[in-house]
This record gives structure tokens, C-alpha cells and sequence, in this order.
């Protein structure tokens, strides 16, 4: 016959706990913002030769995405593209601006750039107004994963505390020179969004 306290040590020994490594979160993150885009409507520009059309679709986005990272408010900014490029000819840019609404007065903006092919390049600037006044965030590091998803993590200071409006454009050009480009691809984000 098993005693009570035979019955007690046989329970505790089958009660298994897991517990998440130190660091592991116990949630996944939901995007604040999703936005697909239809493929195959990249802009192909003619004037300018020096890349083949297959280089100049390789900014064909699918996808933008915005996810909170962190616990200070930090967002990342995410875009998936046709491929990822190994050349040195031309940058695959994705550039994000973060304006107010439509038929706003208000003259704030938030303007974010960042390439694979210079990621320590990248930027986030977000002007307060038409004064000239603004908070920089740089440098920032953009990142690659799995040789089509672009993204880039901007600090809280860079993220403006209005309700926004997000313009999503794709380039294939050189990054932070004013040559011309040879491609684009917009990704359009209808609404507004409360980022903070």
C-alpha cells in the first residue's frame, strides 16, 4: 500500500517545469503596421542605362511592416523585396517618411533611409517643424535576413508623437548622392497610425 507520502513524492517527481531561457521572450511581437504590395509594378526608368531591368526589379517589394522592438518604444521599419543584391554597381534603397495627415496644417516629418549594400549608412531625422529644428538618429545599422527582408530599428526620439501618415518608396540608385535613380517601387500604406 502507498502511503501519503510515498504518493506525494511520486506526484512531484512527474510535474516537469519549463522555464524560458534568461533573455526569451514569452510573446511574439504583432506588427503595429502591415502592408502588403502587389509585385511586378516596379518603374522602370529608361533615360538610364548602366543596369539591366532584371537589377532594377530587384526592389519589386511585397511587403512593409512596422514592429515595435525593445522596451523604450523603438520601432522597426521592415520591407520585403525580390532579392537581395551582391553588387557594387548600384544600392537598393528603401527610403520612409513619416508625415501628418492629410489636410493637416502641421509641418513635422520624419524621413528614414537605409541600404544593404551600405547598412552602417543608414539614417532616421525627425524635424519638429518648418523651423529647422529636429532630433537625429545616427548612425543606425540596417539589417538583411534571409536575402530579401530589409529592416531598420529606429529609436523612440526619431518617432514622431502625432498620429502619421507612412510613404513607403523603394530605389535602386547610390545611396545619400543625388545621382539619378534607375528604378522605383512605392509601397502604399493606406490610413494613418498612432506610432508612439
Amino acid at each position: 500500500m502507498v502511503g501519503p507520502r510515498m504518493l506525494l513524492a511520486t506526484l512531484m517527481a512527474s510535474v516537469v517545469v519549463v522555464v524560458p531561457p534568461v533573455g526569451a521572450s514569452a510573446t511574439r511581437v504583432d506588427p503595429v503596421v502591415q502592408a502588403p504590395d502587389a509585385t511586378g509594378d516596379v518603374r522602370i526608368f529608361h533615360r538610364a542605362d548602366g543596369l539591366s531591368d532584371g537589377q532594377r526589379r530587384t526592389i519589386d517589394a511585397s511587403a512593409f511592416t512596422v514592429t515595435p522592438v525593445g522596451d523604450e518604444g523603438d520601432l522597426r521599419f521592415a520591407v520585403t523585396i525580390a532579392r537581395v543584391t551582391g553588387s557594387h554597381r548600384f544600392d537598393q534603397m528603401v527610403f520612409v517618411r513619416l508625415v501628418p495627415p492629410a489636410g493637416s496644417e502641421a509641418t513635422w516629418e520624419t524621413q528614414i533611409g537605409f541600404s544593404p549594400q551600405k547598412p552602417d549608412w543608414a539614417y532616421a531625422t525627425r524635424y519638429l517643424d518648418d523651423t529647422g529644428r529636429y532630433r537625429n538618429c545616427e548612425p543606425l545599422v540596417s539589417q538583411t535576413s534571409g536575402g530579401t527582408e530589409l529592416s531598420l530599428d529606429v529609436p523612440v526620439k526619431c518617432i514622431p508623437p502625432q498620429e502619421a501618415a507612412i510613404r513607403v518608396e523603394l530605389l535602386t540608385g547610390r545611396f545619400r548622392t543625388d545621382a539619378n535613380p534607375w528604378s522605383r517601387d512605392r509601397v502604399p500604406v493606406p490610413g494613418t497610425f498612432d506610432l508612439r
